[in-house]
């Protein structure tokens, strides 16, 4: 026995060395991963999960590996690896990847759009608190032109925590097809004066502006912003240019091979690699503030002042209207920026105001067919008006005060007017803005307009309740 002694002990020295070797190896691949991720190598991570495949078949590597083909605009490379665990899997992981794939393959066919809706729902079956599932189902539902289901999705992964950016631009995008600019104008606005400057924000924003009819801020806004050397040329090229046509040229068929940085022109779902592949998000640009009562004065433009540069530069900014992905995908790597820049409220005679806006008043009436309500402020800031239920409205403003006053007064005000109006609650926010909860007694339908300043009165936006 003595004699085995030495030889056993070898062994155990062999083996601890063994594991010790295989121990480091694996270390020093972790490693690598940690290193490729930072850099978004993805050829270099295809390449290891490749290999880690190759040796050890498991779900979970096959997810990795078709991820990152997805990423790199490999969907059929993506589907293949997905394929054989499709049928079998209980992960909503592979049925929100495999929708994904199909939805970028279907170039604007219906009955493939129904497919990648069909398994995006499936994955939301199994993780029904999945936000970018719920993102991913609203954009489907938009090239499928059900606008109406899509909000409805939006929403939802807002509620969920999903990348407020993305949900609020892409409600934004809901209201442009809608030709709702007022309201577009109210979801970007929140964006903007938050400090974002990604171009998708702003070049939504821009049209949203000529849009509203406001051509001298428009016009200052695209100088601002540099979207043009010649901003009545561009101006009045998107005058003419509907909603519809922004679905066919960019969600319908989008490009998205050799992007420009400062150009967006891909689906929104997500984080995209810098260079290549797919973009949809750029680096934030840093802006100076626009001082208050700085206008530019616009020159008239006939419908056949066209140029070829123009042309461009409205493809551009098509280009750049769009949802925003999910997760995974970005145009460039993306900081976040804090300006002190503001958007200018959409009225072609008010200046920039600076500051906080306030509630002057709020009046309520009943007229023969609807109830109107008024609020007046101070100056022409942007407010949202969201459908809830029927018979549920909300009315939200931001950077706003109102007083305790006033609250009194226009919870009276309803109560006094209590034929279509059931109650009403107003609520502070966190953005230093307000939020009007109504509640009708039908079901009814909401006519929204503007008043500007006028003898004695401020700013007024007025909402008709017509019961149905």
């Amino acid at each position: 026995m003595k004699k085995l002694t030495p030889i056993i002990l070898c062994s155990v020295v062999f083996l601890t060395a063994c594991q010790n070797s295989s121990l480091m190896a694996k270390k020093e691949e972790e490693q690598k991963v940690y290193i490729l991720e930072a850099t978004r190598n993805y050829g270099g991570l295809i390449e290891i999960y490749r290999n880690r495949l190759q040796q050890n078949d498991t779900e979970e590597t096959r997810i990795k590996l078709a991820n990152l083909y997805y990423l790199t605009n490999n969907y059929e490379s993506s589907m293949f690896y997905l394929k054989p665990i499709i049928e079998k899997t209980q992960s909503s992981q592979v049925f929100l990847l495999y929708g994904k794939n199909v939805m970028k393959t279907a170039d604007g066919n219906q009955s493939d759009l129904i497919k990648a809706q069909g398994y995006v729902e499936k994955s939301l079956a199994i993780d029904p608190n999945n936000g970018e599932a719920y993102n991913v189902l609203g954009i489907i539902q938009v090239r499928l032109q059900q606008l109406d289901k899509a909000e409805l999705s939006f929403n939802q992964a807002r509620v969920l925590f999903y990348d407020e950016t993305k949900v609020i631009n892409n409600l934004a995008m809901i209201s442009i097809l809608q030709k709702n600019y007022r309201k577009s104008y109210a979801y970007l606005t929140q964006l903007y004066s938050k400090g974002n400057r990604e171009p998708i924000v702003i070049n939504n924003l821009f049209f949203t502006i000529v849009k509203l009819g406001d051509y001298n801020f428009a016009k200052s806004f695209c100088l601002e912003h540099k979207l043009s050397d010649f901003p009545d040329i561009l101006i009045n090229e998107l005058k003419y240019v509907e909603p519809k046509e922004m679905v066919n040229h960019t969600f319908l068929a989008p490009n998205v091979i050799d992007v420009k940085i400062e150009h967006s022109n891909d689906l929104a779902e997500g984080s995209k690699i810098k260079g290549a592949e797919p973009a949809v998000q750029s680096t934030p640009v840093a802006t100076t503030a626009m001082t208050k009562g700085a206008t530019v004065a616009a020159t008239p433009v006939t419908a056949n002042d066209k140029t070829k540069a123009s042309d461009t530069e409205v493809n551009n900014i098509l280009q750049s209207m769009t949802l925003l992905p999910q997760s995974g995908e970005t145009k460039a790597e993306t900081t976040a920026t804090t300006t002190t820049s503001t958007v200018k409220p959409v009225a072609t005679t008010a200046a920039v105001v600076e500051g906080k806006n306030k509630v002057i008043d709020t009046r309520v009436g009943e007229h023969k067919d609807y109830t109107r309500l008024v609020i007046e402020s101070a100056n022409r800031d942007g407010y949202l008006l969201t459908k809830v239920s029927d018979q549920q409205y909300t009315i939200t403003m931001n950077n706003i005060d109102i007083d305790s006053k006033m609250i009194d007064r226009l919870v009276s005000r309803i109560k006094t007017n209590n034929r279509d109006m059931v109650s009403v609650r107003v609520e502070q926010t966190a953005q230093n803005g307000i939020v009007i909860h109504l509640t009708t007694k039908g079901v009814v339908k909401v006519k929204e307009s503007y008043l500007p300043p006028q003898s004695k009165y401020k700013h007024c936006f007025v909402f008709d309740f017509y019961n149905k």
